[in-house]
């Protein structure tokens, strides 16, 4: 039981540490510029989170594969929600 109590509180440590972390990095209030598309706001996503130049198949595995922390993963996911929300948000307020 003390072990689960431990892994508990060692998660909640982990999961506010990772929304600071998100917080300091990705302006929740921050917009896609009206003229960025899906696709730029991805790449864009892609290159600063995941560290991943292009998006673009390469034919290589060196090129194509990378290897990423679950973490950094979550960040990139969060990134992309958050970017969806903001256009969404903005595409019915337009109507």
């Amino acid at each position: 039981m003390r072990s689960a109590i431990e892994d508990l509180h060692r998660d909640r440590r982990w999961l506010a540490s990772t929304r600071a972390f998100i917080r300091k990095h990705i302006r929740p209030d921050a917009t896609i510029a009206a003229r960025q598309t899906r696709e730029e706001e991805i790449e864009s996503i892609a290159r600063r989170i995941l560290g991943v130049e292009t998006l673009e198949t390469r034919n290589s595995d060196g090129l194509d594969f990378h290897e990423l922390a679950v973490w950094t993963i979550q960040e990139a996911l969060d990134a992309a929600f958050e970017a969806g929300r903001t256009f969404s948000t903005r595409a019915t307020t337009r109507r």
